[in-house]
């Protein structure tokens, strides 16, 4: 009897190392999960990608903005005169002195709002945004910079713009290079999900999609047909 139970003892308390009841992973099963995590990435990545560009796109309106208030106390100090688009009568560089410069020069505006305030712009250096042309140019003797249709456009009055709600003061820049823009379809940057921010002369922002500057000119592909400058940029039309 006691021979039986230290028997059944010594197998109770007996153990092997195996393990029962726990079950794997087949290859199968795997492959099936990883199929389901890819498709749930291809779905959420656009969507943390737009999201990540909507932060970028408030950032650079707000930068924009920021600008224009600038651009706006400068008038009040300039019995309501805003800056010129070009006048190389008051500048030093070799490219005349911009809008953009006076602002951050006479302290308006910081400079890195002007350089830097477009997190989706890709170059480095020069302005992220550009200045309305049709507001004022001027050459070292302060003649007329530029010949042809913006002749008729000397130095601006913040309250002579006409549907100051619906014309561009300045916009995102295409390159580091286009300080102003006019009727030409390239100075503007459509980095913004193929938008562009634009501020207008009564202060706000909003974004603008390529298809609204269509129709171009039919003689020059890269012009703003004529409608679209008169309505948009010319600030007595």
């Amino acid at each position: 009897m006691s021979m039986t139970n230290n028997q059944t003892s010594y197998g109770k308390g007996r153990t092997t190392g195996r393990q029962t009841g726990v079950k794997g992973f087949t290859l199968i099963e795997l492959l099936v999960v990883i199929a389901i995590i890819a498709v749930l990435a291809s779905i959420l990545f656009p969507v943390f990608d737009n999201a990540r560009e909507k932060a970028r796109q408030t950032t650079c309106m707000n930068s924009l903005k920021q600008t224009g208030l600038g651009a706006f106390m400068y008038a009040e100090d300039y019995d309501n005169y805003l800056p010129d688009a070009i006048n190389q009568a008051l500048g030093k560089d070799g490219n005349g002195n911009y809008a953009q410069i006076r602002l951050w020069s006479l302290k308006y505006v910081n400079r890195d709002l002007i350089t830097k305030g477009c997190p989706s712009a890709t170059f480095t250096g020069g302005y992220c945004y550009n200045y309305n042309v049709y507001l004022g140019c001027y050459n070292a003797s302060g003649a007329n910079y530029r010949a042809g249709t913006y002749t008729q456009y000397p130095r601006t009055m913040l309250e002579s713009v006409k549907n100051p709600s619906g014309k561009f003061m300045m916009s995102d820049a295409s390159t580091n290079n286009n300080y102003y823009m006019g009727d030409i379809l390239d100075r503007y940057a459509f980095r913004h999900d193929n938008g562009v921010c634009i501020l207008y002369f009564d202060g706000h922002v909003s974004r603008r999609d390529r298809s609204e500057f269509l129709p171009y000119s039919a003689a020059l592909s890269n012009y703003l047909a004529a409608a679209l400058t008169d309505g948009w940029l010319k600030p007595d039309k």
